[in-house]
């Protein structure tokens, strides 16, 4: 951990020093709060020199305020077509793991919850397999991300679920 607390402090003082040299105004945003993470990211994953430029600017993309829609799924694919491979990496056997820990299994329990909470208020019956209903919903969630990724309303999305849910046995 120290070696890391080591690393992230210089990594930051290249960044603060590159940022004075260039003089003001100063973009703090693309000076220094994605190359420091972006930088580390890589680093810890492996990753080679010559495709970080590619990481960077997926995620420059990803949260630039005035990308299009477009522009926003070509970096969400350009991530995943960039970590996919990483994932894969024999000399990261975990990060897999990892990942799924922080971002799949949170969301597999929540809608497991909800499944079991809507089973126990008679919503969906006894016998219905809830493995097989989450799975159909994440493949739901995925469709009208990707589908339609800026256009769904919070509403549109809740109807389009419920719609689902009513072909897979659901009792409104």
């Amino acid at each position: 951990m120290q070696r890391l607390e080591a690393r992230i402090a210089e990594v930051t003082r290249d960044c603060l020093d590159r940022m004075q040299r260039s003089g003001p105004p100063v973009d703090l945003v693309g000076s220094l709060a994605l190359p420091v993470p972006s930088t580390l990211i890589c680093e810890l994953l492996g990753v080679p020199q010559a495709t970080r430029g590619e990481f960077q600017r997926a995620v420059e993309t990803g949260v630039s305020a005035s990308a299009t829609a477009e522009e926003l799924q070509q970096a969400s694919s350009d991530m995943v077509a960039f970590f996919a491979p990483l994932m894969r990496n024999p000399d990261h056997p975990d990060l897999a793991a990892a990942y799924g820990e922080v971002s799949i299994e949170p969301r597999n329990r929540a809608i497991r919850t909800v499944l079991e909470e809507s089973r126990e208020k008679g919503h969906l019956p006894p016998e219905t397999d809830l493995e097989i209903i989450r799975h159909i919903l994440s493949g739901a969630i995925a469709t009208v991300l990707t589908t339609f990724p800026d256009s769904s309303t919070a509403q549109e999305m809740g109807d389009y679920f419920i719609a689902v849910l009513r072909h897979t046995t659901y009792r409104s």
